[in-house]
């Protein structure tokens, strides 16, 4: 009777960390404003990375005790009523609001986010003709089914899932095996990576909302992968998997744990480091992705991609590391899936950075090559171009410019010779 409860709750609760999981990226993207957006969404992934090391350390403290598994569940009861008492204290997101037709409540609640009454008015006024357009284009499920939609779901989906597939999971949840094999011990290895993934998810706050969401995705899988081989090269250099081991091995084998604990580091600030924790930069982006008026279920739908990754990398893990391939071959083969990722998030995904919701739901009006500009990144900046989002508050078209730099600055040297012209006729007169 008491498995079958113990089931039940486990079950229970997993259901309820589902909608956690779905619902807090989209709350916040929806209520946050868009400079703040990247670095509050990351902040809640610092905030379940700390409570993941907290309840670390009290199953840790509980060990031995015959009522330990009593204090380690009944903790999360505590917290749980913390959640459900303060929950009635948090406002209401403005876009839901309008979507239920309460422009005043939204009002009320765009005060309390924006202290200037013309930034509150126009974000209203903004918010407020996205979802009309929205209403007059499609049924809900039209909607869902569209083309456009079904490219944002591929991209979401594809983000989360890859994320998980790149290593991450092995890295944390086979991290006691892979540095047991190295001559490695298991705990200080798992205490040095928990602490780098700490440390990365500090970096994320820093920049979350600075370099961009494409530009640290980028760059964090080449890091990644480079890591990945280092590490590799490492153990099939120093034959780190043989029985017998030296001390240049055992040096060696630290190298690999550094190697490891960057690859951790650097993946809280580009994917997602552990169940329901690093969401960062790939969780920020998708819960950017998607119109208001279906963004629930979009959501729902590429966050699925995420579960479906963490299952399929759970499951073959393991048998990768038994096989043939080794620790070495593992690390290597999840390199290469690191580059495949870099290749996929150049090539297919947009910036979002500092664009309100709105903005974004029409930045996929735009042609392919001015939406995800891959020669910008590839270049390292050389290709300049800028990409223009004139939005009308009255029409909510998006008219995207692609303008290079050296034709803004012609631009910018005839209007001072205008202004030039100007002055001196006036003298003139």
């Amino acid at each position: 009777m008491a498995l079958w409860m113990l089931l039940i709750g486990r079950i229970w609760s997993g259901l309820g960390l589902g909608i956690i999981v779905q619902s807090v990226p989209v709350y916040i993207a929806e209520i946050a404003p868009k400079q703040y957006r990247g670095r509050l969404v990351s902040l809640a992934s610092m905030a379940s990375v700390t409570g993941n090391l907290i309840a670390a350390l009290v199953n840790i403290g509980v060990e031995g005790l015959s009522f330990g598994w009593r204090v380690s569940l009944g903790l999360h009861l505590i917290l749980a009523c913390c959640l459900i008492i303060g929950s009635p204290l948090i406002p209401e997101s403005p876009r839901w609001h309008v979507k239920k037709n309460k422009p005043h409540k939204a009002l009320k609640t765009l005060k309390r986010i924006f202290k200037d009454d013309r930034v509150v008015a126009s974000r209203l006024e903004e918010i407020s003709a996205s979802y009309q357009k929205s209403q007059y284009e499609k049924t809900l499920w039209k909607t869902f089914f569209s083309w456009d939609i079904a490219h944002r779901l591929f991209l979401g989906f594809c983000l989360l899932f890859l994320s998980r597939m790149c290593g991450i999971s092995l890295a944390l949840y086979f991290s006691v095996s892979i540095f047991y094999k190295i001559g490695i011990s298991g705990f200080i290895g798992a205490v040095i990576l928990t602490l780098s993934l700490l440390i990365g998810q500090i970096l994320v706050l820093l920049i979350a909302d600075k370099f961009g969401r494409k530009l640290i995705l980028l760059c964090g899988y080449v890091v990644m992968s480079v890591c990945l081989v280092a590490a590799s090269g490492l153990i099939l250099g120093f034959g780190l998997e043989a029985d017998q081991l030296s001390s240049d091995k055992t040096i060696a084998g630290y190298f690999v744990v550094a190697c490891l604990a960057l690859f951790v580091g650097v993946g809280a600030l580009s994917s997602m480091c552990s169940f329901f924790t690093c969401r960062n930069q790939s969780w920020i982006v998708v819960s950017e992705l998607y119109p208001l008026k279906i963004k629930g279920l979009s959501l729902s739908v590429a966050s699925s991609g995420w579960w479906v990754g963490t299952i399929l990398s759970g499951e073959i893990s393991p048998f990768l590391l038994s096989s043939s391939l080794g620790t070495a071959g593992t690390l290597l083969l999840h390199a290469v899936i690191c580059a495949l990722i870099f290749i996929f998030v150049l090539l297919l995904l947009p910036e979002t950075m500092q664009l309100s919701l709105e903005q974004v739901d029409q930045l996929f009006s735009t042609p392919w090559l001015q939406r995800t500009n891959p020669l910008y990144y590839l270049t390292c900046g050389r290709v300049n171009k800028v990409q223009v989002l004139a939005v009308s508050s009255s029409d909510e078209e998006l008219r995207g410019l692609d303008i290079s730099l050296e034709d803004l600055t012609n631009q910018n040297d005839d209007c001072d010779k205008v202004t030039r012209d100007t002055d001196k006729l006036t003298q003139t007169l």
